[in-house]
């Protein structure tokens, strides 16, 4: 989020700051809802999703209550327009080579680390 240009959109992912204060603001709503509602929000790792994108696919499928379907393991064919700030990543199939790039920049976001650490966030 940091690293991608929103225009008007999005002020705090300017600031990593921000990005950590609101991303507590986040976690802590969501645990708010997981305890609240149990059994009616499904997460997703992403780093698991990479690993496994059928089988991660088929859990929130059947977690939903809905049926397999052959084009969602070929999401990226899906000539539908995007608008979003992966738009070119959409059309690409699920890929693993993000999942280090952090690692280049441990340096600068040692103090976003801190911070989400600090507010009891494992990382």
């Amino acid at each position: 989020m940091y690293k991608a240009l929103f225009r008007d959109a999005y002020p705090f992912s300017y600031d990593l700051g921000e990005i950590a204060r609101y991303y507590i603001g986040y976690r802590r709503l969501m645990d708010h809802w997981i305890a609240t509602m149990p059994g009616t929000i499904h997460s997703v790792s992403y780093e698991a999703l990479v690993a496994d994108q059928l089988g991660e696919s088929r859990k929130l499928l059947e977690f939903c209550g809905l049926e397999w379907q052959e084009a969602c393991g070929r999401f990226h064919e899906n000539p539908a327009a995007s608008t979003t700030a992966s738009a070119a990543q959409v059309r690409r199939p699920i890929y693993a080579s993000s999942l280090a790039q952090w690692q280049r920049y441990e340096k600068q976001l040692a103090a976003l680390k801190q911070e989400l650490t600090g507010a009891g966030i494992e990382l």
